[in-house]
């Protein structure tokens, strides 16, 4: 019998193939020519990490303007960190300083993040704002990349207003994301109950 911590390990690695594999199933109901190269990228770890950010942002209440605001100036204290520790151009994760320079939000930035929110049930950002949200995770224009095929599968929503790109969730995101933790959370419960009866 494998032991909790290895079951749990089992439980964790096919929760997040089934969160890839509800990804690209709802990738080619949206779109019927999808390549092999897009597959790749949406079972990147970066798009889940981009589902995650809709997710917890929906999940938390940082819709609401003054979670947000706070959301941000954590952003900015960590982005300051980081930066205060680099060496010879870079963190110690090999991230470019020049790249996390770019990741703070200007007090302009912060409250158009806020006003562009404001009003709606499902998270909205500029695009550039989930460049700098992610910043350690991924280049800008990778994730530029990722968003933008995101949006042709159907998973984001992404469009152009007076020369600005807004990103926004129609509730796809959280909910494929919502699954796979129910999934896990269950698996694990059951691994646990199955433990204490044969204990």
């Amino acid at each position: 019998m494998l032991s909790r911590s290895l079951q749990a390990l089992v439980w964790q690695r096919k929760a997040r193939a089934k969160l890839f594999d509800d990804i690209i199933a709802y990738s080619e109901a949206n779109k019927n020519d999808l390549g092999a190269k897009e597959r790749k990228l949406l079972r990147s770890e970066e798009v889940a990490q981009i589902i995650e950010l809709f997710f917890v942002f929906k999940e938390r209440g940082l819709l609401d303007p003054e979670e947000l605001r706070d959301f941000v100036s954590r952003h900015n204290s960590k982005i300051e960190k980081r930066l205060m520790e680099c060496e010879r151009g870079y963190t110690r994760d090999g991230v470019p300083q020049q790249r996390l320079k770019l990741a703070k939000f200007s007090k302009t930035h912060t409250e158009q993040t806020v006003f562009i929110q404001e009003g709606r049930e499902n998270t909205v950002f500029d695009q550039r704002s989930i460049g700098k949200i992610l910043v350690e995770l991924m280049s800008y224009e990778h994730c530029r990349k990722l968003v933008v095929l995101m949006a042709e599968v159907g998973l984001l929503v992404r469009h152009e207003t007076a020369g600005c790109v807004y990103v926004s969730s129609n509730g796809v995101t959280e909910e494929i994301y919502k699954e796979y933790l129910h999934y896990l959370i269950e698996r694990i419960q059951g691994c646990e109950e199955n433990q204490e009866q044969v204990a």
